[in-house]
């Protein structure tokens, strides 16, 4: 039975968002290169590898669902802003 990378994490993600929205979300440095070895840099898009056991697996889907945490619904210093202009 082939097992599946977590959702989101399945397909080719190019660089600028590959930094923008998942590495910026991972606390830890050394989760970042964890993060980041799971993936190969083939013509400006991350891909994922294809061979991981369950441990590497287990791994990821935890750091899936700490980027989704982290990013949150929304942005508080655009609603500020906000607040601000509208004041």
């Amino acid at each position: 039975m082939v097992k599946k990378n977590p959702r989101g994490l399945k397909k080719p993600i190019k660089e600028k968002p590959f930094n923008r929205n998942y590495l910026r979300f991972i606390e830890l440095p050394q989760d970042r290169e964890f993060f980041s070895s799971c993936f190969t840099l083939k013509e400006g898009a991350y891909h994922p590898r294809g061979e991981l056991d369950d441990k590497t697996r287990g791994r990821l889907k935890s750091l899936a669902k700490v980027i989704k945490e982290n990013r949150g619904i929304l942005k508080i210093a655009p609603l500020i802003l906000l607040g601000i202009l509208a004041a």
